[in-house]
């Protein structure tokens, strides 16, 4: 609960590749270290100077037309920490609370560590 104290839900959301460059090109934009940073899975992406360049979804280039199932929290889908772009997207909430999740994926897996895995590049 320490890591995540807020009770958000997770959601999923339908997203087209160009919806994910416009989250992306608002997401280049904000410091490291800042509470809408955003943490991504499934996705590396470079930062350049505050543009998002040479973006990867499940290692294939970013398709613009096609649509990828995207998951984030309820917050963030309703548009919390500036994200206003996602708050009229197609979405299932699917009433599972974030820390539950982490908590049951901490259990399956036993041990888990962190590591860079290299899903951002910022280049400055």
């Amino acid at each position: 609960m320490t890591v995540q104290p807020f009770g958000n839900t997770l959601v999923r959301l339908d997203m087209t590749g160009q919806q994910i460059l416009d989250t992306l090109t608002y997401a280049a934009t904000i410091e490291a270290g800042n509470g809408a940073f955003l943490q991504v899975s499934g996705l590396k992406w470079t930062n350049n100077q505050g543009k998002p360049e040479t973006i990867l979804a499940a290692g294939q280039p970013l398709d613009l037309q096609k649509t990828y199932k995207v998951v984030t929290n309820n917050f963030m889908a309703s548009g919390g920490d500036g994200y206003k772009m996602l708050k009229d997207l197609p979405q299932t909430n699917t009433g599972f609370v974030d820390a539950d999740a982490v908590r049951e994926y901490v259990e399956q897996r036993g041990k888990v560590g962190a590591a860079v895995e290299g899903r951002l590049t910022i280049l400055r």
